[in-house]
This record gives structure tokens, sequence and C-alpha cells, in this order.
């Protein structure tokens, strides 16, 4: 009982993290057709709301790499961690309205 309670106030944590402005474009994905054409920015891996890597929504993460979507190549929903590419589809960077260079 004591490890389910854990388990499910470790998940609630994870919720509570919020979006950087622009964060709430970021599309993520797992169809490899989202991502055909795109600038590839680099991978990214990491532990949701875990304070690890910058912590909070991989959204944040991506968009603070450039990124305006990520293929999500693994994930587990017991940790939840996760696993992917970062790409710039749009040819924006959403943390600044400049083109990116391609």
């Amino acid at each position: 009982m004591k490890r389910t309670v854990a388990l499910l106030a470790a998940l609630s944590l994870v919720g509570c993290s919020s979006l950087a402005p622009g964060a709430e474009q970021v599309k993520i994905t797992k169809n490899p057709n989202d991502v055909r054409g795109c600038k590839v920015i680099g991978p990214l891996s990491g532990v949701e709301g875990s304070g690890l890597r910058g912590g909070g929504p991989k959204e944040n993460l991506v968009l603070s790499l450039g990124g305006d979507t990520f293929f999500e190549t693994s994930s587990w929903l017991i940790a939840p961690n996760y696993h992917g590419i970062v790409y710039n589809c749009r040819g924006i960077d959403l943390r600044q309205p400049v083109p990116v260079s391609q």
C-alpha cells in the first residue's frame, strides 16, 4: 500500500511542472513520417519531472535545444523515462521568431 501511494505521489509531481513559453507548440510524435525532411537537432533522453537535464516536461527541453518536434523512440510508463530525437520541422526557432539556418 505504501509503495502504491508513493508511486502515485511521484507520478502526480510530473503534472506539476509547467511549460515554458512556446513549449505548448512542441509536437511529440512516434510517427517517422512526421519528421521526414526536418532538420535534426540531436538526441534527447531523460526522466520526465525528475529535475535531471533541466527538469520539467520534455517539451521544455525540446524547446531549449531549438527544436519544435520530438520523435520518441522509446518510453516506459513506470519511470517515466523517454528517449528520442529532437527535430526542427518549421524552420523557425520557437524561442525567437527567426529562421533556423538549413
